[in-house]
């Protein structure tokens, strides 16, 4: 459908039309917004069943043959779609130095913060056929030795550990990260295949520090599963494991921001109370924050930041 964009901007160039009469071609593409042809009306006054003002009370179309509403579009078939195999591959080493691939887009839960598994709905999966075929390319064409498998929450994707499985019977030397775990769904048979690599650090989102915030922003999982994650992490050989924690989340207080160095201690304390022919000779935890940003689409986000 964008296409059209490109073939009405050409016209547009050809004739000699003018920006206003561009904008409303432009506006009747399906999937597309131009913000100066819609006139919006905000509340002074907090709306009912809302605690905050600026909530959008009127939203209509200000030029004629303007759509009154957008129209979403999706990508159905994420198999139809081409993804690329033959990156630039840079002569020096950088951050993310490895391929990386999308195996599903869209997000099983409902974290009230994020916007991404808000707007990326509905959950639409690659086959595990057309992410096969996408490895074998990319690692011919650019020699990377790790593979990055993405998406908002990889580990939900119902065969993750046959693709892995694959890809290490294939590939031995190829190590695969999977960003941003949830560690509640973090089992001994994902462990066990991510360990046939070579062993670097594992990132789980914990967002909140206390189970009381965790509840408030829809994260779903509890302290214990955190603790028994991490546990089955160390007992796997990996001896770097990263957390992120979210500052100024709704309703915070200063217990809350206390416990996240509460659970990053009791995570190295898991760590310490293993036996010593269990896990690794040393350990590192690391704990980021970031500041909670209140976004468009989320419950969250008529609350200030």
């Amino acid at each position: 459908e964008y296409a059209h964009l490109f073939d009405e901007y050409a016209s547009f160039i050809d004739k000699g039309g003018k920006r206003r009469d561009f904008l409303k071609e432009v506006a009747k593409i399906p999937g597309m917004y131009v913000p100066s042809l819609y006139e919006v009306e905000y509340s002074e006054e907090p709306a009912e069943g809302c605690e905050h003002t600026g909530v959008i009370t009127r939203f209509a179309p200000a030029a004629d043959g303007v759509p009154a509403k957008m129209r979403k579009l999706l990508v159905n078939d994420l198999d139809s779609v081409e993804y690329p195999d033959k990156p630039i591959v840079p002569y020096m080493q950088i951050v993310h130095d490895r391929a990386a691939m999308e195996i599903f887009r869209g997000c099983l839960h409902g974290c009230r913060f994020c916007q991404a598994g808000m707007i990326y709905r509905p959950v639409r999966r690659k086959s595990r056929e057309s992410i096969m075929k996408w490895v074998d390319s990319v690692l011919r064409n650019t020699g990377y030795d790790e593979i990055s498998l993405t998406s908002l929450s990889s580990n939900d994707y119902p065969e993750l550990y046959g693709i892995i499985r694959e890809i290490h019977e294939k590939y031995p030397h190829v190590h695969i990260s999977l960003p941003s775990l949830r560690v509640d769904a973090f089992s001994l048979a994902l462990m066990d295949e991510l360990s046939q690599g070579k062993k670097s650090g594992l990132t789980f989102a914990a967002e909140a520090g206390t189970q009381r915030l965790r509840d408030v922003i829809n994260k779903g999982i509890t302290e214990e599963e955190i603790l028994s994650g991490v546990g089955l992490a160390f007992r796997g050989g990996f001896d770097k494991v990263k957390l992120y924690f979210m500052l100024g989340l709704p309703t915070e207080t200063y217990e809350d921001i206390e416990g996240i160095a509460q659970l990053s201690k009791k995570i190295v304390w898991t760590w310490n109370a293993l036996p010593k022919e269990e896990r690794s000779a040393d350990v590192r935890v690391t704990s980021s924050t970031s500041f909670f940003v209140p976004k468009p689409f989320t419950p969250f986000q008529w609350w200030a930041q």
